[in-house]
Formats: structure tokens, C-alpha cells, sequence
């Protein structure tokens, strides 16, 4: 693309001309009456005519402010945030993308014309987007992306730069490559995504068109930086003038000539009169600005440079001159050189004159030393400045003048040789910095620090103007300027821009490292948001819509906004089989810098000098270290030391300086990285300008030690801490028992102690802080080491329970937090090789301390060491089982692991040490093994959660930043269970350089178990109450006590037909349906404003929108927030479920809906929740990897604030791995996938999400969920027919379906009650019905003799007792008695912490009755022609022993002989009987047999167990027959009445009576003998005895 002189492209300059008239007439007209209007106001107010002539720019176009752009607020300590919202590193990495992807280009030449001088456009804003293109984040703010805070004069830009042919290699590849500045978000080319690099940049543009100071604050997440200052235009050349005025270079010592001479007598600045091409374009040209065209030669402005100690230019505008002078130098050597410029509309050359002022003293300024150029109408300069670096500093002699600094060369206003101190590029030779700081040491620019160095050269893709640089091409021109940088020693050989690098905040507000790259604060046109209106638009010019401002800019790589992965890291990943991977990993090399904090002693016993010698302790450690600083003749004074061996050792570290004496000190806050940023030269310079004060007071020390660890911002250094005492502590911080810092009040300050002695409270706050630094040290992963430099033994005034020493162990290694019998604790009594302890006589020993130290930084003989928490455990029991190995990787450009190789043990490193028993492992790479630079090394392994661990809730922490492995989120900032107590890797010479790893967990869940019972009560009928209960001790809590956030949460559920099948007797549909109830109520349970909706999905391209109205006449809704509403029409009804299962088109629209939302706010967050059965497709033989494709494409827009959840419902899936997928594709890297394939895997999903959205959002955290009773009775119990389950909660009852649902499966006699919701904590649930014993009960008992059966119905030797506790209140008959378990199997499972949970009731037991029966049964054997009477009765007579075995007459009962059996006899206990019969005549008694009658009817002989010498035996439980038989046998007489001893009435159902009556009844209607067969006895008898009985 065409360039114009001043860099801006054609096309931008047609796009510029097109808002103007095309009419030369119409803008003739119009700049007619504007200069008419003009002289007017000149007549009228001189200061009026004052602010008119200064619309015509100066040489470096810089455009005074006209009376209508004074209207502008005042806006001194005015903020804009960069962004306007707080986003994350994250969302801004994602906003970064979604700008390039959506083609929001930037045109940074149409927006903003930088002030160039007579050379050319300022390079260092040319050289931002060349070669790139660029990209306005937030474009879509509704300003274009302009971030204003309300103020229109100022505002920001965060644009991101791409290169230009990656982005274009982009555009081909999808064929539809995206106009320049085209937006293109209607196209094809919207809807791809850019794929980072990892060389993209952000540019923050600050602008400030303002009248006042204008601050800029980054507004990221978790990232803090100083203010960014822009002043006004006006403020920015006062200040520059100013820092000219104060400064003379004669004031500087001469060996600093370099670095203070800035331009010194030869610090060139133009001035002439005339108008400036390079602010506006040729008028003839169509982007022309004719507001920024001079007439007539009009105005003639200076630009000042000068350099200040601080080595900064300045740019100034000088005081307008009379028309045609020349504009005067300054008394200080300033000169102004103005190079002519030409207007090309009229082909008028302007005049300008150069006047040079070369003295490097106030008096040897001559301000009438110029060279006068006058002006042709020639197009041409005439002027000196057109010569080849007319106005650079090489040693021209001017009259009464020199130059000082022969080294300085420039063109026009451009100092080459000067630059910001201790900054590459840098013509000086040393730095300068204060303390605390380094040469950035406080990015927050003031006025001073706005006078950058600004070093420009002429656009190399720009075609030079006629003369400008003679015929000199432009590698001429380069080589001319680099044989100047020679002579002039300069080390910058390539940048024409001076940068200076914002590393940190100061020390006050602390610090955050952000490498970010200022560009110096220029002059600026800028196009104004403001349009003119009414008649303005007559008078209006070409300038009406651009201002004046100041432009400055950072630059910062996108990747420097995401927090830094440490190159050392512990992280975690979950396996496809439910087990856990662990990685560690450690960078070697020099790559790996270290943060080292030196906490340094200052107190009084410093300053003593070291043996004989006139060397003081704090000398000798000045010595040691390193130091920087200037001597009695003002001449920087250098020593090398363990700083600059540091450095060499670890490029790549930085260092802070606390010191401590009665108080502490940050005496220098983060320098920045080695060598570069000049953080070598400020440690130096900070270390030289130590002097010693006060008491030893170690716990300020420390203290302010963790204070400035915990201000590196997004280090990834190792931090380090060296503390050094040359004496015993004798102050300590109040208040006691606490680990606190120095405060000073209006009161006094908070420093106590003995002040020359240690004092016993001096000792133990000391002890008890070095405890509490070293562990906030392992919680930063940090090492420690003391050096005590001639500790001194203990005095007579000392606390001796301590020895001086052991302070310094206890800060090196830490406490165990042990006490002694008195009470004290216990400290270390052994050094473990972190603490160097030298003799204060000796200045070497301190030496040899810090070389030691040195060496032990070192990365060399590295092991890795893990030791797995109680709560995990390896995987397997070898190495080879947990599969571990040892590789290597490096990062790609976008910071991907890359892996290299598989180490072999022996080989590539030593040892390899494995414990399962012990959960320890340990990888030794051996001292003779040094890791390679860059290379990271990383040990990893399988683990899982250990069986039968038990964890507390107490016993869950948070997982430490980092510790997801890839794209991982089950880790960082999640709760779980550490898998180590500690992780740790070590290296140095000697291996006492301990770094610890963070902390990954594993989502294990507390193990809670509720409290429950299970108990009997024996009613005494022969039924039994059974009752169960459930008690909570666990209540719901805030999450973390914030505030609630609003949140939108959308499901997509499958209703295919295969929904309707079951798992283990339940359909998916009924266990989805209960997961959707419980997920709703937790997230529910709270405050928080959660609104539902949903789609159902089957058919190809079809979707069931969930409506949520009542009432079909209703309106539709499809978002709600009433709980039981969600629930009700979210659940899948038995008419939905059908069809095969295409979800794409559902889930297409709900992410759409999702987007949109329920309200408008934009904090609400957003949930997608998708769950199906089985991969896409008509079924699982016809799979449809088409519908997969849109699956993943539709999920691929789900934004990425969003949290998606997906759920693989009773299935697996090893060959298309949908879910997988799905969530890999997701549009937002939150992304879950669970998976159940039983009821209780499958509820324990949904409970997790539910407790994670619960958890995210800020409702409670339930407390027991989900809990249900269920009760399996065994074969030996049975429900009482018509017995009510009764629910009840600390004795109320219940109500169904509100609180709880119930059922009892006949077939398996299962009893089920779920409790809906949460239990209320501490309340008792009771589900309570009858039982009795079981026929089986009563068989079993019979046929074992006893109680010996299990609960699944197996035999048992012994006798089978109930449990104890399985009593009810008063009941004595289960716990420990003998008798029949009650249930088969009775569970209780219940939701908590995100798990399920299940445990079993013990078994109480029931007796079969303690009675048994019989009854009589009478029968008549006859031979087939014999013919029984009838009528005829048969009694039977029973006699019961007594306890002393006397029989006595207990019943008789009469009974016919056809197979009638007597009412049951009862017995309590074992009875025995004697069975007797009255035989009627005709008859005779065969014989009496017994049987068992079993439950199912079968009958069995046990004559010979119960029936002895006619006793009959009757023991508990037996149902008993008793059969008396008969045969026929004719006797020819009658019984006698008298024979009937018993009594009976005669009626088998009532048999029992005394009355007699009956009996003789009986015995009179016995049957008579037929007369015809009487014999000859008979008749004798009966003639004997008299008349028969009747």
C-alpha cells in the first residue's frame, strides 16, 4: 500500500477527504470568512487575535489551543479504566480474539497524526503497526472502542497487533479474505475463530485531548500496574521548558558527561516561520487538514530539547516572535534550528531562520549566534537545516559557543546519543535511580518522567521530499547515523525509538511485574467525537473535527496479561478411569530465574569494624555483595560480587532489599530481570547507599520479607530469601502471640524488647514469627537461607532457653509447632545446612557464605521428591503399575508442552526410589547430571483416592493456583483433598536449596454419614413396629459469605425413546426426573436470583422448547424462576420420551436463548447443562457421525463465560467419544464432563453440578440431600396387611408428596420413602410400620429348632441375636436376644458435599410365637363291604401334665369319623398330653398318629418326636394333626353311660365343658347292635344287667 510523506496511507487519506466538500470554491469561501472573522476579533481583543493566529501549526506540529477547544474540561486527576469493566487476563485473551476474528480492524493513521519534525514522521509510533494489523478490542462498546470514562477530550484504545501475513495467510485459507477496515461481521468470515500464535501484542493508546492531566488504571483481574499520568498539551512542554531551565550540562561532573550532557551545547531545535507539511497534508491534496495549513508564514515556533540529569528530552513550544523573525536561543545553550517548509498548495517556500547557541555554560548562550535562512519561492529549503544533519551536535563551533558532546548526533529536533538511564540503547554510562526503584522506578509518568528521550529517523518506507536529505538514499542516511552512534559509543545500533519499560509499581502501592513498553509522550492531531451544528457549519474549516492532544502508548504481550505459568509447577488430570495423573515438573538451566529478597541487618553492631582491620561488618558485606556508588569526588565507584555472579548464574532474576534494625525498611522494591532494565546497576546502587541504625529486631524483618514476596505480581521466579544478623534479637512487634510488622503511630510504634538483651518475650516472639515466616515461605513455594555473621554467644541479661543460633534455624527450616512439658516451642537445635554461620572476625567467611549460597542456586544435582496425603494412594503397587515415567518437553510459541523424550533410569538420570506402602517417590538426577537450559524435565504418575479413606469436611482445601494439568479445572481454586503433604524438589551443590510445589487436590467429597437407627417394638399381638430413623448434624452455609450472583442456567435434555429403558428396575427417564428435582432445589436453596429454561430433543432438526406457563390461553414463558415450576415442566413426562436422538439443533438454540439470557444485566452467569443416553443417531447400531459434526460446531459457540456441563447418562462410549468431544469443542474452557451408568453414579453427577453452580453463585452449600430410606424385609417377617408407613420429623407427621414420596413393592417387600430436600439439621426422621412373623418364621424355627438364620436366609450354627441399639424405648426383645433379623437388607443413601452416600441399618430381630397347637382329627378304617354308622360320635379325652408331671383331666372332645378335626388346642411353651378314647361298641381303636403341617400345607410325620406311650408333646410353633383311627368292629352290646368320664358338649367347635349333660347325651345316642346277631353272651349279659342304656 502507498504511503504518504508523514506515513499515511493513501487509502486513509481518500477515506479522510470523503467527509469533506469537494468544492475548492465552498473552502475558499469558507477560509475566507474564517481569516475575515479573524482580523475582526484581532481588532476587537488582542487576545482574541492571539488564540486566531495560532491555528497555523509550527515545524513540529504542535497546534495551540483556539478559544473554543479552551472550552474543554479541566480534567486534573481525571481516570479512565482500561478496560471499563474489570475483565481477567483471560477475558481479555478472548476479547483479543473475538477483535481479530470479527475483523475490528484499526487504522491508526486515520485516529491519530503523531507531531513529526523536519525529518519525518516520529518513528516510534510509525514503527507500532508496521508490518501488522491491528485490532480495536470492546469495538462494540457503542464508541467505536473508544474507552473514555465519561470524558470525551480523553480516552484510550486497547488494540491488538498480528502479523500482517499471518493474518493474511488466515483470510486466504478460508477464501473470503476480509477488506481493510472492513468489519466483515455479516460475512462467512465472522463466524471463524483466530488461533493465538503467541506472538501477539497489545497496545494501550492513551490520549489526552484535554486541558488537565488525564490518569489511565489498568482494569484487569488479578494484574496490577501503576497509573499511566498523560499530561495536557499545554503541561507537557511547560514541563519541558522547565527541566531545560534547570538543568545545565556545566553543572555535571565530567566524568558523567555522557549521561547528563544530553544535548548540551549542541541539543538541536528547529524554528523558522512558516507553516509545517508535516503536520497537515498538501491542500491540495483531497486528506488534506486545512485547518492545520499556516498562511503567509505566519507563526514561527521553537522546539526545545534539552537533557536533564534524569537524561530526558523535552519538547517546547518558544514564544511566538513577530512575523518573520526568527524565534531566539536560549541563555543555556539551547539551539533552534528550523528547517524550511514548504506549502505546496501555492508553491511558497517559508522562511526560516537557525539560530544556533552552542555553550555548554549559561554564560557562553549567545542568543544572536544564528545562522539566518532565508526563504524562496522555490519549494526548496533554503535554510541550513536542509543540509545533511545540519542541526546535530557534532562539534560545531558557533560564535561565542562549543560543543561539549561531540557524540550527540541528530536531524531537526532529534537527539540519537541520549536515552532514559540504565535503558538499552543508552549513550550513558551508568544509571542513575533512587532509592527503591529502578531507572522505571515508578511507572506512573509524571511530568518528569514524561520528558522521554524521543530519537526519530525518516520512515524507511517513505519516499523522502526533494532536498530533505540531499540525494542521500535511506541506508545512506542509516549508515551516516550509525558511524555516528560509533563516534558517539552508543550501544543502541538497531531501534530508532527510545522505549522505556513500566516493570513495576512503586513501592507504596507494591508491586505487580508487568513488562510493558512505554513509548515516549508526543504531540499529537487527533480526530474530536464532537460535531458541529447550526451556522458553525458555515464557518467551519477542516480542523473543526480534530484536536490537539498528547499520545503515548504501552506494549505488552498478550501473553504478559494472562497470569504466568511457573516453569515449575505440580499440577493434576483426571484419567478416563476415574484415577488421577500427577505432574512435576522443574525448568534447567539459567532459564529458571530466582526473586531474591536480601533482608539485611542495619542495626548498630554493623558499623563495627572486623577484627584489626578499619573494614566495618557492613563494609565487608557491601563487599560481598556487590556495590554501586559514587565517591568523594563525585565518581561512580563500582565493585562486582555475589551480585553480578547471581546474574551471570540466573540471568533471568530480579532482587528486593528489606532491611531491619528496631523497624524495617523496603529499601528497594523489584528490580527488574538481570542485566537488562538495569536491574544489576539498582540492586548495586541500593546496596552502596546502605548506613547502620538502631536494635535487631527480626520479626519487622520478617515480616516486611512476606510483604514484599507477596507484591511480585505474576513472577514465575523462585522466590528466595537470604536473611542475614550479625546479632542476637532484642526487639520484637506487639502485640504478642502474633506474627506482625513494624507500625508507627501518633502514639509511638509497636517495637518492644530488652533493646541490648534478649528478654523472654523477645525470645519467644521471635521463635513464634520465624514459624509463622516459614510458613507463609512453603505457602510461596519459597527457600530460605540465614547467614549469621559472628552471632554472639548469650549474655547474663538473656533469655537462655534459646540459643542465638536457633533463631536462625527456626527461620530456615520452620517449626514443627510442638510444645514442651513447659509449655515452649520447640525450635531446631541442628542446622540442615540453610543457615551459613560464619565468624564476625573474618571478612572471607562472609565470602565463602555467599559463594555457598551461590552455589547452591545453582540448577545442577536436582531431585524431585513427592509424599502422597493419607487420602491417596498410587495407583498400583509398582512403578510400572502407577505407570510412572520421567520425560522431557519445551513450549511452543503458544506455551504448549511439547514433549521430547522418555528418560531412561541409569541413563538419563540416577535413581528412581518407589514406596506404595509409604506413598512416597523420589526422582534423583544425580550431582554429575546438569539439566539443559529450557528444557522442562517432569516426573508423573496415577494415583487414586485410597479405599476407606475417611475425610472430613475440614479435612478439604482449595487447590493452589496452577494445578490443572492441560485444560483441566478440577484443581485450581476447586475444593478437594491434597494429594501430598509434601511435594518438593531440591537442588545446589549441596542439595539444601528446597523449593516446595503447590498443593493439586482430587474432588474428593467429606464423608459424612448421618446418624441412624434402626429398632423394634413387640406389640404384644404378635406384631411388631419397625422404625427407622435418619439425623443431620449438617446445615446449609454461605459460600464464602459473598454476595449472591444472579444466574441463567439452561438444560438440553434428551427425550429419546430409549430414555424409557431401565437401569437395575428404574427407568433413566424416572432417574433423571429425580436428578432434575434435587438439582433444582440446591441451586435453588438461597437468595440468589436463578432463572430456568430448556429445550427437549429427539427428532433431526427439531427441539421441544420448554414453556413454563400454567394455562394454555396463558402467554408463553420460557424463563423462570419459581422452583417447582422449573421442576414440574423440566421433567420428562412418559408421552415425550420417543424418537432416536439428534440433540444439534436443541442445542443450537439453546445456546442462542442462553446468550441472550433472561434479563439484560451482564453479570449474570451462565449454565448450560446437556445430558442424552447415547451417541447421536436413529439408534446405537446407526450411528450419525454428521450429527456429531453439528454437535461440536453448535457447542463451539457457546460463549466462553459460560460453564458447560455434560452428562453421558447410562452408557459408555469408547469408540466415538461424543462427550468427550463435545466438551473438548466447547466455546468456553469451562467444561465438564460426568458420567454415571447406575441410579447412584448418575444422581451423584447432578448433585456435583448442582453443588458447583450452588457454590459459584453463592447460594448455600446444602447440607444432607437427596436422603432415602429403604427397607428390604427378610423371608422371616411380613407387612402387617393394612399397615400405614408413617413419616415423621421430631414427632410431627409428615405430608406426603410435600416432604417426602413412599412406596412398598409387594413382590420384594421393599418399603422406599424419600425425604424431599434437605434435612433439617438436628431434626430426627422416623419412618415407622408393622410386621409379624412369617409362616417361613414358624417353619424355620421348627425345622432348626432354634433361631439360626441370617438375614439372606442361609443357615447359621449359631444362634442369630439382634444388634444392639435395635430396641425401641422399653422394649427388651432384639438387642442381643435370639430371633429372626427383621430386613434382608435396610440402606440409607443421601446426597452430601457434592457425593452420594450409603451405609446399612443393623438388623433387629423378631420372635416366632412362644405357642404351639394341635388339633384332633378322627378316622374309621373299614373293609370295602362294610358300612360305618352314620351318625355315630367318637370321644376323645386329653389329659395335661402339670409342672410336676401329674396328668390331670384337661378336655375331651366328640368327633365323627368322617375326617372332622377339632377346634385348635393352644399351648404357651413345650405341654405334654395324654391321649385316650371312649371306643364305641362296634368299634375299636387302631391306633393315633401325629403330624407337622407345614405353611404350605404339606404334612409330615413326627410320631415318633412327639408321640411317646400315647404323650403327646407340643412345643412352640408347632401346627400339629393328631389322627385317632378306628375300624369297624360289631360288638353285640352297649356302653355304659358311666364309661364317659370326661365331658364334652358334643359340638367339635365348642368342645370344652363341665356340664354332663352332653356327655350323657353322647352316650345315650351311641349306636345299638342289631338284635339278629346277637350271640348267647350278649343276650346273657343284657338279660343280667337289665334294660340298655338309651
Amino acid at each position: 500500500m502507498m504511503e504518504g510523506k508523514a506515513g499515511v496511507s493513501m487509502e486513509s487519506k481518500k477515506k479522510m477527504s470523503r467527509a469533506k466538500s469537494n468544492s475548492p470554491m465552498k473552502r475558499t469561501v469558507r477560509r475566507a470568512v474564517a481569516w475575515l472573522l479573524v482580523f475582526c476579533m484581532c481588532m476587537a481583543n488582542m487576545n482574541s487575535a492571539v488564540y486566531a493566529a495560532e491555528i497555523a501549526t509550527s515545524s513540529d506540529a504542535l497546534m495551540a489551543a483556539t478559544p473554543s477547544d479552551a472550552t474543554a474540561t479541566d480534567s486534573n486527576a481525571a481516570e479512565i479504566l482500561m478496560p471499563e469493566e474489570t475483565v481477567s487476563g483471560e477475558e481479555l485473551k478472548e476479547e483479543a480474539i473475538r477483535a481479530i476474528s470479527a475483523g475490528h480492524e484499526f487504522d491508526f493513521d486515520s485516529e491519530i497524526r503523531v507531531v513529526k519534525d523536519a525529518e519525518g514522521k516520529n518513528e516510534s509510533y510509525s514503527e507500532l503497526f508496521k508490518g501488522y494489523r491491528s485490532f480495536t478490542l470492546f469495538a462494540d462498546n457503542g464508541n467505536g472502542g473508544r474507552l473514555t470514562g465519561g470524558n470525551d477530550n480523553a480516552y484510550g484504545y486497547i488494540v491488538v497487533r498480528v502479523d500482517k501475513d499471518a493474518y493474511e495467510a488466515f483470510e486466504k485459507e478460508e477464501g473470503t479474505a476480509r477488506a481493510t477496515g472492513s468489519d466483515a461481521t455479516g460475512s462467512s468470515a465472522a463466524e471463524r475463530v483466530w488461533s493465538l500464535t503467541g506472538d501477539e501484542e497489545l497496545i494501550f493508546l492513551y490520549v489526552n485531548a484535554d486541558n488537565g492531566t488525564v490518569t489511565f488504571s489498568l482494569n484487569i483481574e488479578n494484574l496490577e500496574a501503576d497509573d499511566i499520568v498523560v499530561p495536557s498539551r499545554a503541561e507537557l512542554y511547560e514541563d519541558t521548558e522547565e527541566e531545560a531551565e534547570e538543568t545545565s550540562p556545566a553543572e555535571k561532573p565530567a566524568e558523567d558527561a555522557n549521561e547528563a550532557g544530553g544535548f548540551g551545547s549542541g541539543g538541536g531545535s528547529g524554528s523558522g516561520s512558516g507553516s509545517s507539511g508535516d503536520v497537515q497534508d498538501d491542500p491540495t491534496d483531497e486528506g488534506a487538514s486545512d485547518d492545520s495549513q499556516a498562511e503567509d508564514g505566519q507563526t514561527d515556533d521553537s522546539q526545545t530539547e534539552n537533557d536533564s540529569e534524569n537524561d530526558t528530552d523535552a519538547e517546547k513550544p518558544d514564544e511566538k516572535p513577530e512575523d518573520g523573525q526568527t524565534g531566539g536561543g536560549s541563555e543555556n545553550g539551547q539551539e533552534n534550528n528550523d528547517s524550511s517548509n514548504t506549502d505546496k498548495e501555492d508553491g511558497n517556500t517559508d522562511s526560516g531562520s537557525d539560530s544556533n547557541s552552542g555553550s555548554g555554560s549559561e554564560n557562553a548562550g549567545d542568543s544572536g549566534n544564528s545562522d539566518s535562512n532565508s526563504g524562496s519561492d522555490s519549494g526548496k529549503d533554503e535554510g541550513g537545516s536542509s543540509d545533511k544533519g545540519d542541526s546535530s551536535d557534532k562539534g560545531d563551533s558557533h560564535q561565542g559557543g562549543s560543543d561539549s558532546n561531540s557524540g550527540n548526533s541528530g536531524s531537526g529536533s532529534s537527539d540519537k546519543g541520549n536515552s532514559d538511564s540504565g535503558n538499552s540503547g543508552s549513550s550513558n554510562s551508568g544509571s542513575s535511580s533512587d532509592k527503591g526503584g529502578s531507572d522505571s522506578d515508578s511507572a506512573k509518568l509524571s511530568k518528569s518522567s514524561l520528558n522521554l528521550p524521543i530519537v526519530m529517523g525518516p520512515n524507511p518506507n517513505a519516499e523522502f521530499e526533494e532536498d530533505e536529505f540531499g540525494d542521500m538514499s535511506f541506508d545512506e542516511w542509516q549508515e551516516m547515523m550509525e558511524e555516528e552512534e560509533e563516534e558517539a559509543e552508543e550501544e543502541d545500533e538497531e531501534d530508532y525509538t527510545e522505549e522505556v519499560s513500566v516493570a513495576y509499581d512503586s513501592e507504596d502501592e507494591g508491586i505487580s511485574y508487568l513488562n510493558m513498553t512505554m513509548l515516549p509522550a508526543v504531540g499529537a492531531v487527533v480526530k474530536k467525537t464532537e460535531q458541529t451544528k447550526g451556522l458553525a457549519k458555515l464557518f467551519k474549516s477542516s480542523r473543526s473535527n480534530e484536536a490537539e492532544a498528547v499520545v503515548m502508548a504501552g506494549v505488552v504481550p498478550l501473553s504478559g496479561m494472562i497470569p504466568a505459568e511457573g516453569s515449575y509447577y505440580k499440577q493434576i488430570e483426571q484419567n478416563e478411569d476415574g484415577s488421577y495423573r500427577l505432574h512435576l515438573g522443574v525448568t534447567g538451566g539459567d532459564q529458571q530465574g530466582l526473586d531474591i529478597v536480601l533482608a539485611i541487618d542495619l542495626s548498630n553492631s554493623m558499623d563495627k569494624q572486623i577484627g584489626h582491620s578499619n573494614t566495618t561488618r557492613l563494609e565487608a558485606l557491601k563487599d560481598t555483595l556487590g556495590y554501586r556508588k559514587r565517591n568523594r569526588w563525585d565518581v561512580w565507584e563500582e565493585k562486582n560480587g555475589f551480585i553480578d555472579n547471581l546474574f551471570e548464574q540466573s540471568p533471568n532474576s530480579r532482587f528486593s532489599i528489606i532491611t531491619y534494625s528496631t523497624d524495617s525498611d523496603t529499601e528497594l522494591g523489584w528490580t527488574g530481570r538481570g542485566n537488562n532494565n538495569s536491574g544489576k546497576e539498582t540492586i548495586k546502587t541500593a546496596i552502596g547507599e546502605l548506613t547502620a541504625d538502631g536494635g535487631t529486631n527480626y520479626e519487622a524483618g520478617l515480616y516486611k520479607t512476606i510483604e514484599t514476596l507477596k507484591e511480585r505480581g505474576n513472577s514465575n521466579n523462585i522466590p528466595v530469601v537470604i536473611f542475614l544478623s550479625d546479632g542476637k534479637p532484642t526487639y520484637y512487634c506487639t502485640p504478642e502471640g502474633e506474627f506482625n510488622g513494624y507500625k508507627r503511630s501518633q502514639w509511638g510504634d509497636n517495637a518492644d524488647g530488652g533493646g541490648n538483651y534478649i528478654s523472654t518475650k523477645t525470645g519467644n516472639e521471635t521463635i513464634l514469627a520465624a514459624g509463622k515466616f516459614h510458613d507463609e515461605m512453603e505457602k510461596m513455594n519459597g527457600s530460605v537461607y540465614t547467614v549469621g555473621f559472628g552471632i554472639p554467644r548469650l549474655g547474663e541479661d538473656d533469655y537462655t532457653y534459646y540459643q542465638p543460633e536457633q533463631y536462625l534455624y527456626a527461620i530456615s527450616q520452620g517449626l514443627t509447632w510442638e510444645k514442651d512439658w513447659r509449655d515452649k516451642l520447640i525450635a531446631p537445635n541442628t542446622n540442615d545446612g540453610t543457615t551459613i554461620e560464619t565468624n564476625g572476625s573474618d571478612a572471607q567467611e562472609l565470602n565463602k557464605a555467599f559463594a555457598t549460597i551461590l552455589s547452591n542456586l545453582k540448577m545442577e544435582n536436582v531431585t524431585i521428591s513427592d509424599q502422597l496425603s493419607e487420602f491417596v494412594t498410587f495407583k498400583g503397587n509398582t512403578a510400572d503399575a502407577s505407570n510412572v515415567k520421567v520425560q522431557t518437553f519445551r513450549k511452543n510459541q503458544s506455551g504448549e508442552l511439547v514433549l521430547q523424550n522418555e528418560l531412561q533410569e541409569g541413563r538419563d538420570y540416577e535413581s528412581l526410589e518407589f514406596n506404595s506402602e509409604t506413598g512416597t517417590i523420589k526422582l534423583i538426577f544425580g550431582k554429575d547430571k546438569k539439566l539443559e537450559s529450557g528444557v522442562i524435565y517432569e516426573l508423573s504418575f496415577d494415583i487414586q483416592v485410597k479405599d476407606g479413606a475417611e475425610i472430613q469436611p475440614e479435612d478439604k482445601v482449595e487447590g493452589d493456583p496452577n494445578t490443572d494439568y492441560g485444560k483441566g479445572q478440577i484443581s485450581s481454586g476447586k475444593p478437594g483433598v491434597r494429594t501430598n503433604t509434601e511435594g518438593y524438589f531440591t537442588f545446589g551443590e549441596d542439595g539444601t536449596t528446597k523449593i516446595y510445589y503447590p498443593h493439586p487436590v482430587i474432588p474428593a467429597s467429606a464423608t459424612y454419614t448421618p446418624g441412624h437407627q434402626k429398632y423394634i417394638r413387640d406389640n404384644g399381638d404378635g406384631t411388631y413396629d419397625l422404625t427407622l430413623t435418619v439425623k443431620s448434624d449438617k446445615g446449609s452455609e454461605i459460600i464464602g459469605g459473598k454476595d449472591p450472583v444472579p444466574a441463567d442456567i439452561m438444560f438440553v435434555i434428551d427425550k429419546s425413546g430409549s430414555m424409557d429403558d431401565k437401569i437395575a428396575g428404574t427407568t433413566k427417564r424416572k432417574i433423571i426426573n429425580d436428578c432434575l428435582n434435587d438439582l433444582i432445589i440446591t441451586v435453588s436453596n438461597g437468595d440468589t436470583d436463578v432463572q430456568y429454561a430448556g429445550y427437549k430433543f429427539s427428532d433431526k432438526d427439531k427441539a421441544l422448547r420448554v414453556d413454563f406457563k400454567e394455562e394454555w390461553n396463558e402467554k408463553s414463558t420460557y424463563w423462570t424462576g419459581e422452583t417447582q415450576k422449573a421442576i414440574s415442566k423440566l421433567q420428562l413426562t412418559d408421552s415425550q420420551t420417543s424418537g432416536p436422538t439428534y440433540p444439534s439443533y436443541a442445542l443450537g438454540q439453546a445456546i442462542e436463548k442462553l446468550e441472550t439470557g433472561s434479563h439484560s444485566e451482564t453479570n449474570r452467569k451462565k449454565y448450560l447443562i446437556f445430558f442424552t443416553d447415547g451417541a447421536p443417531g436413529q439408534n446405537t447400531d446407526d450411528i450419525s457421525e454428521k450429527e456429531m459434526t453439528r454437535c461440536y460446531s453448535a457447542i463451539k459457540e457457546l460463549d466462553s463465560d459460560a460453564t458447560f456441563y455434560a452428562i453421558r447418562v447410562g452408557y459408555e462410549d469408547t469408540r466415538y467419544q461424543f462427550m468427550e468431544k463435545m466438551v473438548s469443542n466447547a466455546g468456553t474452557e469451562d467444561a465438564h464432563l460426568y458420567s454415571g451408568m447406575d441410579k447412584e453414579s448418575i444422581k451423584a453427577a447432578f448433585q456435583q453440578i448442582a453443588d458447583d453452580i450452588a457454590g459459584q453463585i453463592g447460594t448455600q452449600t446444602t447440607g444432607v440431600t437427596n436422603a432415602v430410606i429403604s427397607d428390604k424385609l427378610s423371608a422371616y417377617a411380613d407387612m402387617v396387611e393394612g399397615s400405614e408407613i408413617v413419616v415423621t420429623r421430631d414427632g410431627k407427621v409428615l405430608t406426603e408428596g410435600s416432604d417426602y414420596t413412599k412406596v412398598y413393592n409387594v413382590d420384594t417387600k421393599t418399603v422406599e420413602v424419600k425425604l424431599n430436600g434437605e434435612l433439617v439439621q438436628h431434626a430426627v426422621y422416623k419412618v415407622t410400620f408393622k410386621v409379624k412373623p412369617s409362616q417361613e418364621a414358624k417353619d424355620a424355627y421348627q425345622q432348626d429348632g432354634g433361631y439360626h438364620r441370617n438375614p439372606d436366609g442361609s443357615k447359621t450354627e449359631n444362634v442369630f441375636t439382634g444388634a444392639e441399639g435395635t430396641d425401641a424405648p422399653g422394649n427388651t426383645t432384639s438387642s442381643r436376644q435370639p430371633g429372626f433379623p427383621s430386613n434382608e437388607k435396610a440402606v440409607l443413601s443421601w446426597q452430601y458435599d457434592g457425593a452420594a452416600g450409603k451405609t446399612e441399618y443393623d438388623h433387629p430381630v423378631l420372635q416366632v410365637p412362644q405357642t404351639g397347637q394341635f388339633v384332633v382329627q378322627k378316622l374309621v378304617e373299614i373293609d370295602d363291604n362294610e358300612t360305618p354308622l352314620a351318625d355315630a360320635k367318637f370321644i376323645i379325652n386329653l389329659d395335661k401334665a402339670d409342672e410336676s408331671g401329674n396328668y390331670t383331666e384337661f378336655s375331651s372332645v366328640a368327633l365323627k369319623a368322617d375326617g372332622t378335626s377339632s377346634p385348635a388346642v393352644k399351648t404357651e411353651g413345650e405341654a405334654q398330653f395324654k391321649i385316650s378314647e371312649a371306643v364305641p361298641m362296634e368299634y375299636s381303636l387302631t391306633g393315633i398318629e401325629v403330624f407337622q403341617k407345614a405353611a404350605s400345607g404339606e404334612l409330615s410325620n413326627v410320631t415318633n418326636t412327639r408321640l411317646q406311650n400315647d404323650i403327646l408333646t407340643v412345643q412352640p410353633g408347632d401346627d400339629l394333626i393328631v389322627k385317632v383311627t378306628n375300624n369297624l368292629a360289631h360288638e353285640g352290646y352297649f356302653h355304659s353311660t358311666d364309661q364317659v368320664t370326661n365331658w364334652t358338649n358334643g359340638n367339635p367347635e365348642t368342645p370344652f365343658t363341665s356340664d354332663k349333660s352332653a356327655a350323657r347325651e353322647a352316650a345315650e345316642s351311641q349306636p345299638k347292635a342289631d338284635a339278629g346277631k346277637k350271640n348267647k353272651k350278649v343276650t346273657e349279659m343284657e338279660e343280667e344287667e337289665g334294660d340298655p342304656l338309651v
